[in-house]
C-alpha cells in the first residue's frame, strides 16, 4: 500500500521498516537526480565548538541535497571565534557569514539569514548545538516537501543522554505548548507516536526545514517573541495562512544540546506568555487536533487526563473530533492519502 501510494505521487522514494517494527512503516526518501540547494541559516554567538561541529556536520557529513549555510553571528567576542569566522568568510564559497550586533532576537536573526547567501528554494533553521549523526537526515527532510501539502519538517531531537527532546510540539501542553514525549527514553516501541512519521501541530526551531517562498508567505519569524515560542506561533500561521501539514520525522535523530550557547533562561517572561495568549487565545485553548483529548496537558508522560466529573464533559470526550478550521484548511492535496 505504501509503495502505491509513493509511485501514485511520482515520489523518488521506497517503503520500508522503522523502528518498533514490525508494525512501523516509513518512507524513505532518495535523491533526486537535481538535489535542491538548502539555505541552512545558523544563528550563533562564541562557542565555537559546537559551531564548528554543526557546520562541519552540515558541509561534510550531510548527502542527497546541496547546502550553503548561512552564519548569523549576533556578537560574538571569542578570538577563537572570530578567527574560526574569519577562516570561513575566506575559504568556504559555501559558507556566508552575517554579523548582527543589536541585542538578542533570535526571530530577527533567522530573519536575518534567511536574506543573507544565494537564493535557494528550501531554508533550514536550524541551531549551532545541534549535531548530526547520519548522512542521509537532510534528505530525508526535504523527501517530504516533495508533497505540496507539506510546508514544514522536522526532525527527532534528542538530548546527549539519548532521552528525547522533540518529538513534536503539543499545543496546549503545560498551558501553552510542549515536547511531545520530552525526557522519555528513545526505545523503540509498537505503536509509539515519537517513532512514527507523522503530521503535528507544531514544530520546534531548532531543526525547521521549509519553502523559503512559504517562510516570506508568512512573513518569517515574529519579531515581537525573541526569546521563546517563535516557533510555535510561526507553525500556527503555516496552518492558518496556508493550510498546510506540518510533519515529523524521526528517521535520523539530531542530538541536540538545547540552550548550550545562551543558557536556558528557566520559565518565559510574562510578556511572551501574555503576546502569545493575545494572538493564539483561542488555538491555545482548544484541544490539539494531533494528540488525543484523553491524554494529560501538564505532564510529557502522556498518562491519562482526569476523567471530568459531568456526565455532558465525558460524552463529549467519547464524540468524533474534527480539526479546527483554524489550525488547517486543506490544500489540493492531502499528506494523509496514503
Amino acid at each position: 500500500m505504501i509503495e502505491e501510494a509513493i509511485r501514485r505521487r511520482g515520489w523518488n522514494a521506497h517503503a520500508g521498516l522503522g523502528n518498533g517494527r514490525p508494525f512501523n512503516y516509513r518512507v524513505f526518501f532518495d535523491p533526486e537526480p537535481d538535489p535542491p540547494l538548502v539555505k541552512v541559516v545558523i544563528p550563533t554567538r562564541d562557542r565555537v565548538s559546537l559551531l564548528r561541529s554543526a557546520v562541519d556536520g552540515v558541509l561534510n557529513r550531510t548527502d542527497g541535497v546541496r547546502t550553503h549555510v548561512v552564519i548569523v553571528d549576533n556578537g560574538s567576542c571569542n578570538s577563537e571565534t572570530l578567527e574560526y569566522l574569519n577562516d570561513l568568510r575566506r575559504n568556504h564559497d559555501q559558507v556566508s557569514v552575517h554579523t548582527v550586533d543589536d541585542a538578542f532576537n533570535f526571530s530577527y536573526l533567522c530573519n536575518e539569514g534567511a536574506l543573507v547567501g544565494p537564493d535557494a528554494p528550501l531554508i533550514l533553521l536550524l541551531n549551532n548545538d545541534v549535531k548530526i549523526l547520519h548522512r542521509r537526515w537532510l534528505l530525508q527532510l526535504t523527501g517530504w516537501l516533495r508533497d505540496p501539502q507539506v510546508a514544514a519538517v522536522g526532525a527527532k531531537l534528542l538530548f546527549p543522554d539519548g532521552d528525547i527532546q522533540h518529538g513534536g510540539v503539543i499545543v496546549g501542553l503545560g498551558g501553552l505548548a510542549g515536547h511531545y514525549a520530552g525526557h522519555q527514553p528513545n526505545q523503540p516501541q509498537v505503536g509509539s507516536l515519537h517513532d512514527q512519521a507523522r503530521e503535528v501541530g507544531c514544530l520546534t526551531a531548532a531543526c525547521l526545514l521549509l519553502r523559503a517562498s512559504d517562510y516570506q508567505q508568512v512573513g518569517g519569524m515574529n519579531e515581537d517573541l525573541p526569546t521563546d515560542f517563535q516557533d510555535v506561533d510561526f507553525c500556527l500561521r503555516l496552518h492558518r495562512d496556508l493550510g498546510a501539514s506540518l510533519v515529523y520525522d524521526p528517521t535520523y535523530p539530531l542530538i541536540h544540546l538545547e540552550s548550550a550557547t545562551r543558557e536556558n533562561q528557566g520559565s518565559s517572561s510574562g510578556y511572551t506568555l501574555s503576546r502569545m495568549y493575545f494572538l493564539w487565545g483561542q488555538e491555545l485553548a482548544s484541544p490539539d487536533p494531533y494528540y488525543s483529548p484523553h491524554l494529560t496537558l501538564t505532564r510529557h508522560d502522556f498518562s491519562l487526563a482526569a476523567i471530568p466529573s459531568s456526565v455532558e464533559s465525558r460524552r463529549s470526550r467519547l464524540q468524533g473530533r474534527i480539526a479546527p478550521t483554524t489550525m488547517a484548511r486543506p490544500r489540493d492535496q492531502t499528506v494523509a492519502d496514503a
